[in-house]
């Protein structure tokens, strides 16, 4: 029988030191707030997860975009946040990154957000 939230309970329980890394502060009850939640897989390998909800006007909220230590560098995000991905197939024109999103470099930029005030955006559309 098919579990996925205890899965991603799973995962967010044997990743959290370096969840804890790139955002500081996240928990299982933030995973809880979220309704949209995305395993990116290779294989039968889970690499990455991102857990993001609806902020309104047509904005997807990310509170979590995380990959896991053997493929971090790559920009595995691109696949959630593209135009024509899953955000852009529910109706989303925007996606704004996890605001307690740290030490990932140039990742936000790489796949595409964009400062506006003091957010980082991406625009679906």
């Amino acid at each position: 029988r098919c579990r996925p939230l205890a899965y991603l309970k799973h995962l967010l329980h044997d990743f959290d030191a370096d969840i804890q890394y790139f955002n500081p502060g996240f928990s299982s009850d933030d995973a809880a707030q979220t309704d949209l939640n995305f395993l990116i897989h290779t294989r039968a390998e889970t690499v990455g997860l991102v857990l993001a909800r609806n902020a309104g006007d047509g904005s997807a909220q990310v509170d979590l975009d995380y990959v896991v230590p053997r493929y971090q560098g790559f920009t595995l995000g691109e696949f959630i946040y593209r135009p024509g991905g899953p955000l852009a197939a529910r109706g989303y024109r925007r996606v704004i990154a996890p605001p307690r999103m740290q030490n990932a470099g140039d990742y936000l930029t790489d796949v595409g957000f964009r400062p506006e005030g003091d957010a980082m955006v991406r625009d679906l559309a």
